[in-house]
């Protein structure tokens, strides 16, 4: 019975699930951050009340999901400032955490990511 030997340096693709992909010049301005082990990539799609989904291209990549929902939360107070000085409430918008592999995470209501405000200082006087 004959066997099929695979070459040394074909190995190593086969091992690892097929030939590498052709490298392509990336389309984002920033270069992308350095592999890291402790983090991971994460996308944060935006789900109007109308249902537009406003995809994420680029990704942000964090140490952790509790990471990503503060992130996301922090992109939901700053829509909804946005969304207030221009009269637009955007409420009932939401963010969808997803993950490389575009499998939804985590979805956080815009409702739930209240604006907060600075209380006042009262001078004496």
């Amino acid at each position: 019975m004959r066997t099929h030997r695979v070459p040394s340096s074909l190995r190593r693709w086969e091992d690892e699930g097929g030939a590498p992909q052709a490298h392509r010049p990336s389309r984002s301005k920033r270069p992308p951050p350095p592999p890291d082990a402790n983090t991971a990539l994460y996308y944060f799609n935006v789900r109007t009340d109308v249902g537009v989904l406003k995809e994420d291209p680029d990704g942000l990549t964090l140490p952790d999901l509790k990471a990503a929902l503060y992130e996301a939360l922090a992109l939901a107070r700053r829509s909804l400032v946005a969304g207030d000085r221009k009269g637009k409430d955007r409420r009932d918008w939401q963010v969808e955490i997803m993950d490389r592999a575009n499998q939804h995470l985590l979805t956080v209501k815009f409702w739930e990511a209240t604006p907060v405000e600075a209380p006042h200082r009262l001078d004496e006087g």
